[in-house]
Order: C-alpha cells, then structure tokens, then sequence
C-alpha cells in the first residue's frame, strides 16, 4: 500500500484501477497522479468548507483529468448520479480517483455503481460503505430510490429527467416551439455535443459510430426523417442496447412530391418547357405522350404515412387506388384497397400509376424489375419517392428508352455525392437525363422550409421524446430486423 495515500482522510482503494477519498491536498494529488490515477472525479460542491482552492488547476497541472459532479450533500439527485455513471462509464479504461469533502457522498454513490453498474454483491459493496459511514435517513431514501428505479427496468435512465442531444439546431422560432411542446422532464441541448455527454437520446439524421459511442449513457436514437438509410440500418446493429425511432413529419412534402411527378411525368411538362424556353412552339402541333389520369388505377406500392396521402392525392383525382404492404393482414380502408405484397403481380397489369415509397431493405431491394415492370399496361407512369434501388436501374433506364414504360418521376437514385463532387456526379450509370420521358428530381421529396411544416416534424420528435420521459412505449419504433 501507497503510505502517502493511505495517509489521505478516508482513503479507500476499491480496486487497482478506483480508489476513493475525502478531501487530499496538493501534495497528495501529487501522490496520487504519482501513483498513476488518471482520472480525479470530485463529488464535492466548490463552496465546502475544505474545498481545495484552484483543485482544478492543481489536478490538471499534474497531467490529469480534473471532472467535477458538485453534489448538494442534503439533496443528491438522480440526476447526479446519472451523471456519475457516465463518468465512470467514460473512463472505463482509465484509473479513476473519486472524492467529496469526506468520502461520504462518493461512497454512497460507488456502492450504487459496484451493484447496479458493475452487478457486485450488495453485500459485499455495503461493507465498504459501512466502513466509511451509516448514511442518514434522506442519504438512505436516496439509495433505496436509485434501487427501486433500477429494478424496475428502467436502467438507462437512473435519472428524474430525460437529457437528449439534437445534433442540428433548429431556427430559433422552431426551438421555441420545440421546447413549449417537450414535457418538463425533457432537458435538451442542440448543436455541437456537450463536453459532459451524459444525453440518453440523441436527435440525429446521420448517426456515425463515433457520436454512438461518445455517450454511455445513450439507450434512443431518433433519426428525424421518413425511412432509414441501410448505412444506418446496419450501424445501429451492432449496438443492440440502442432504440432506433423516426419521424413521419416529412410524409406530406414527400407525398406532394411524388404526385407533383406524377403530374409532371403524366403531362410531359419537361420536354415542353425546354422546347418553349428556346421559342419553339412546335410541339403543340406534334403529339407528345400525356397520359389522363382521372379514371385510372393508381398502384401504391408502399402504404405508410407517406402512401396514404398519395391515396388521398390520388382519390382527389378521380383515380382508383390500390396498395401493397406488407402486412400479413393488410385491411382495406376508405382510402384504397389494400392487398399483401404476393398480390402484386396480379395488381401491377391494373396500374396506370406505379408510385413507389419503400424503405430499402434486403426484401424491398430490385422488388421492381424488368418482370414487373413489362406487367405495367402501356403508357404507365412509374414514380419512386422510396429507394433508388427498389426499382432495378438497368431494367428502369431500358424500359423507358424502348417504350415499355409510358414516364418516371423519379426523387431518389443510385449514386448519390458528397458535398465536393455536388455539381458533377450523375445520379446513375445510365444516362436518364438524356430521356424526354423522366422527370428528375435530386432527392428533396422530404425537404420542407415552411414554418408549418418544421413544427410538424418537431411535433413528431416531441411526441416520441415526452413518451420516453413519461416512460410509456413510444411511437416511430424501428425494427431493425426488417429495416423499417
């Protein structure tokens, strides 16, 4: 034993990488860091009695960690120790030194940590803890509550509040709104990640592996668009203690995008433009394919939040709707007949409209190729507000080019740029743009800039955010075994 920190009040060693204390002194810091410790962790609130002065600057001096946790010793919280879980769970790997003023609060909260963290016996961790005190009756109420809530399931969230972390912050007006609507539990922060990431939720389109590791304490992701990528997909497998949630809030744009196509499309509004821009009226006088939708059937293949405004869309049209999900029971409603996904062949020979809105999983992939789409009746019009690659690229591109397929509206694709190659990347490897038959769009069905719009989708993130801080199943849950 380390004569110089077996000097230190209280000193406890728990382990050969934690060791616990009151209050050292410079000196004994300097032991301490002497003695390999990496990490200092202080419980302790700045304005004690024997606070040490500058402890940060000493700490940090000598070439380690310096993590402060004031804890009020009449008021210790959930919220603290959840905090201190993070801490612990962040320097895993480190020799991590803890202290408060007397070692009181520091080893109330380490036997929480050796039982519920660590899954030491309780027995043997009070034993440590009784060595250094008998917590008094709210110090005793604390424990038995940080237990109980721990029993009952609840063991990502020791805590009385839900911190989540937004990575993009909202316009102002937008935040506002967020947080009217967010219950009082819900303690948010946006932008660039906390120093201290002790968030259990994080608000991100693009999660990488690195902000999935950064916080210990994080058991939800909510990805705040429509359908998840099969990058993400597959990332949030192999963190199975994760939750992956979405948002249904750019349905509508995407909807109004996919029958703005359909229009388009439908209408051969492309090449008319572009022959009037050059003052060429010519193509009034020659006949140009434009299909009359009023009275066709328009085929949803896809009938989630964003199929069932196309329905509606569709029906406004005067135009028959069926769908396909895949449900085992898919149910009919007002809206369209609804039919399971081994009817599609027999449905595809009925559809003028072909409008497509899967997520892209390993079932949905190349679903639509060059068989279904020689199913289609002449002239159909094809539009994919789902995945590029649902529909087979060499099959699409050759059925319109030969006239298999009437049109196409198609916003999403199969090569896709980062921001530096923005302004020259192709968006296959066929030449689409060279066909007067397709409408093309880069991918923003579900980009919406009006105000109405963003508070829709905060309302969605609201709603699965004050569901998981009232601890109440909430909605938008992805299954990752099917992708969706």
């Amino acid at each position: 034993m380390n004569e110089s920190l077996d000097a230190i009040f209280t000193f406890r060693r728990l382990s050969e990488r934690i060791a616990t204390s009151g209050q050292p002194t410079a000196d004994q810091f300097a032991a301490i860091a002497d003695a390999g410790f990496e990490v200092v962790i202080n419980l302790a609130m700045p304005d004690d009695e024997d606070h040490l002065p500058d402890e940060r600057a000493t700490v940090e001096a000598l070439g380690m960690v310096y993590r402060p946790i004031p804890v009020v010793w009449a008021a210790p919280t959930l919220d603290d120790l959840s905090a201190f879980f993070y801490e612990m769970a962040r320097w895993a790997d480190r020799r991590v030194y803890v202290h408060c003023v007397a070692n009181y609060r520091v080893s109330a909260f380490m036997y929480l940590y050796r039982t519920l963290v660590l899954g030491e016996a309780p027995d043997y961790a009070l034993a440590d803890l009784h060595t250094i005190w008998q917590p008094y009756d709210w110090w005793q109420a604390f424990i038995d509550n940080a237990v109980a809530r721990w029993s009952t399931g609840d063991r990502d969230k020791v805590s009385d509040t839900l911190r989540v972390h937004m990575a993009e912050t909202p316009e102002p007006e937008i935040l506002d709104y967020l947080n009217s609507i967010l219950d009082d539990r819900v303690v948010l922060t946006t932008g660039n990640p906390p120093e201290l990431a002790d968030y259990t939720v994080l608000v991100d389109g693009e999660p990488t592996r690195e902000k999935l590791q950064a916080a210990p304490n994080l058991h939800a992701v909510i990805q705040p668009y429509t359908g998840v990528s099969p990058e993400t997909a597959a990332l949030m497998r192999e963190f199975p203690r994760l939750t992956l949630y979405n948002s249904h809030g750019p349905a509508l744009p995407t909807a109004e995008m996919a029958f703005a196509l359909l229009l388009a499309a439908a209408k051969a509004i492309i090449p008319l433009d572009r022959a009037l821009r050059e003052d060429d009226w010519s193509p009034r006088r020659r006949p140009i394919p434009s299909v009359l939708l009023s009275g066709k059937t328009a085929l949803l293949l896809g009938y989630g939040a964003i199929g069932r405004h196309v329905a509606r869309m569709c029906r406004g049209m005067a135009m028959d709707v069926l769908a396909v999900r895949r449900a085992a029971d898919p149910g009919s409603d007002e809206l369209a007949q609804v039919f399971p996904v081994r009817d599609l062949h027999n449905l595809l020979p009925r559809a003028g409209a072909l409008i497509i809105s899967l997520p892209l999983t390993d079932e949905t992939r190349g679903m639509v190729g060059a068989r279904e789409l020689a199913l289609l009746p002449a002239g159909a019009v094809l539009v994919n507000v789902g995945r590029g690659p649902v529909v087979d690229e060499a099959a699409l591109y050759a059925a319109l080019k030969d006239g298999t397929l009437g049109a196409a509206g198609i916003d999403v694709w199969y090569t896709y740029p980062d921001d530096d190659a923005a302004r020259h990347t192709p968006p296959s490897a066929y030449p689409f743009g060279e066909l007067d038959n397709v409408v093309m769009s880069p991918h923003r069905g579900g980009l919406a800039y009006e105000e109405d719009q963003q508070r829709e989708r905060m309302s969605e993130i609201a709603e699965i955010l004050n569901a998981l801080a009232r601890g109440e199943e909430a909605p938008n849950r992805v299954d990752l075994t099917l992708g969706y």
